[in-house]
């Protein structure tokens, strides 16, 4: 069974790294993401977020998490809440 899922899990890393990485080429354009997507979408976010939070505070990490907690917003209800962590 669980090599069934790591087939799985990979192609699910690779659909989600290269819908972001459209994403950024195509700024304002609607990409459709499935539930498994969006809660990699959002783990990454929590991840980074905790990652910036651990660095030294300067105004770029602080856009950064605020472009964190927007994006995270931007996200359909339903998924795991994002983390609300604070300077």
């Amino acid at each position: 069974m669980a090599k069934k899922r790591i087939p799985f899990a990979l192609n699910t890393f690779r659909r989600v790294k290269q819908k972001v990485f459209d994403m950024l080429c195509a700024p304002g354009e609607r990409f459709e993401l499935d539930w498994n997507e969006l809660l990699i979408v959002r783990t990454c976010l929590q991840l980074y977020t905790i990652d910036l939070l651990c660095m030294k505070q300067t105004p770029e990490r602080s856009q950064l998490v605020e472009r964190c907690y927007e994006v995270a917003s931007l996200l359909p209800p339903g998924l795991p809440a994002p983390l609300q962590l604070h300077d």
